[in-house]
Order: structure tokens, then C-alpha cells, then sequence
């Protein structure tokens, strides 16, 4: 069984911690998440991105409003509704 170095780093950081005498949930949030996070920014830029160009792109190349996906119908219908262009009531006289 192959050991990398950082399964050892991680186990070797961890076992530091419980040498010291610190809890699992602080080793948790001192080691782990500090461990998780380059990770963690890394999913959130992709995914940011992958938003954007889902919205931004068709919203430029499509010229019909019955070929926008979800995410440029949903937009363009909130925009409506912000700026008044709903339905109106009927008025009585």
C-alpha cells in the first residue's frame, strides 16, 4: 500500500494536533477546513464561471426570446416584474 506525502502531511497534522491535546472539532476547524479551503475557492471560481457563461452567452447569441434557457427567461421575467411591465389590474371607472 502506497503512502503519499499528503495523506502523511494531513495524518501527521492531525496527530500534532491531538498530541497537543485539542479537541476533534477544533482540530476540524483549524486544520481541516484551513486544508479544505484552496479547494473549496477553486469549486466556487469553476462553478462561477460556469454560471456566467450559461446566462451570459445565449443571452448575446440567441435573438428570440423563445430559445432563452432558464436562466435568461427567469432574468429578463424578474426585470419585468421590477420595472412595472406585469399585468395591470383592471380599472373601474
Amino acid at each position: 500500500m502506497r503512502v503519499y506525502a499528503a495523506d502523511a502531511v494531513d495524518d501527521a497534522l492531525i496527530e500534532a494536533g491531538r498530541v497537543d491535546g485539542v479537541g476533534e472539532l477544533r482540530i476540524f476547524f483549524t486544520i481541516a477546513l484551513r486544508l479544505l479551503l484552496p479547494g473549496s475557492v477553486t469549486v466556487l471560481l469553476f462553478t462561477l464561471v460556469a454560471t456566467w457563461n450559461n446566462y451570459f452567452l445565449p443571452l448575446i447569441m440567441l435573438n428570440t426570446s423563445e430559445k432563452f434557457p432558464l436562466t435568461v427567461g427567469l432574468a429578463q421575467w424578474q426585470s419585468a416584474a421590477g420595472a412595472g411591465g406585469g399585468p395591470r389590474p383592471c380599472s373601474q371607472p
